[in-house]
């Protein structure tokens, strides 16, 4: 019986796709197919069985799913994720950051670097590209052990991808902290612990899973870019200057799934995070 169910998910999956066997799109769709199907088989295994309401509610709560299709049908068209889709497609004409590994200390690293902001991986194909980080980023031109420091106390903040101490420990993290407050001057644009709130997104809690769906849900919001937001949509929707909110596209269920999924926090047999 199970074996019927992953196959006949695996099957209404393929469905979907165009049915020539040499078309590229048709080849990913088949090899996606067969990975949620397999993802499926894990799923039922770490569950110890198939719920009452059946085995595709599993798929249908799993951030590694639907997670990815959710990502490709609303966030791809400007975000990539290493280049794709999120179900294996190429992303042709990013106009925004690409999101893999987004909230790392690698991913936080390149976005602290002048080069890296304004290049394509960042923020190159956006009007931020000429804005005020991108000219304080080159006035400041930081250091790689400055760098190195903020970018282990940002990703202090995000906690993704299974998140330990970086080597340095916690006193790198604090003189971090102590540069964003003192030298390089955050603080005059950036929020940080409800200290001098400015322009700028907020970095309390930067990058961490609450800060991402609240920013995906409305990036106009204060703690967010505001009025100064670049064509990113309010997925949860937004207070508008009548006073009533605006419709979002997403519920606040398929946020948190995207979040889960660029954060890779979907449940594995080993019972970790990741």
């Amino acid at each position: 019986m199970l074996y019927g169910l992953i196959g006949g998910f695996l099957i209404l999956t393929a469905m979907g796709f165009n049915h020539d066997a040499n078309d590229a799109e048709y080849k990913q769709g088949v090899a996606n197919a067969h990975a949620e199907a397999d993802r499926l088989k894990e799923l039922i295994s770490i569950k110890g069985g198939i719920p009452p309401e059946g085995a595709l509610t599993l798929a249908y709560e799993d951030p590694k799913i639907r997670g990815a299709r959710l990502y490709a049908a609303h966030c791809s068209s400007c975000h990539p994720h290493g280049g794709k889709d999120g179900m294996g497609g190429e992303v042709k004409e990013p106009s925004a950051p690409d999101l893999k590994g987004v909230g790392s200390k690698e991913w936080i690293a390149g976005l602290l670097d002048h080069e890296g902001y304004v290049g394509p991986k960042y923020f190159g194909n956006t009007k931020f590209r000429k804005g005020k980080m991108a000219d304080h980023l080159l006035d400041l031109d930081m250091l790689p052990e400055e760098i190195e420091a903020v970018s282990a106390a940002l990703a202090s903040e995000a906690k993704v991808y299974g998140y330990s101490t970086p080597e340095g420990g916690q006193e790198l993290i604090d003189s971090g902290f102590d540069l964003m407050f003192e030298d390089l001057e955050c603080a005059d644009c950036h929020g940080i612990d409800g200290e001098d709130e400015g322009s700028g997104p907020s970095l309390t809690g930067y990058m961490s899973r609450d800060w991402m769906v609240r920013f995906i849900g409305d990036p106009t919001h204060d703690d967010f870019y505001g009025k100064k937001n670049d064509r990113m949509p309010s997925f949860l929707g937004a207070m508008q200057e009548d006073g009533n909110m605006s419709e979002g596209e997403l519920s606040r269920e398929e946020v948190e799934l995207i979040v889960g999924w660029l954060r890779e926090e979907w449940p594995r047999a080993d019972g970790k995070a990741r």
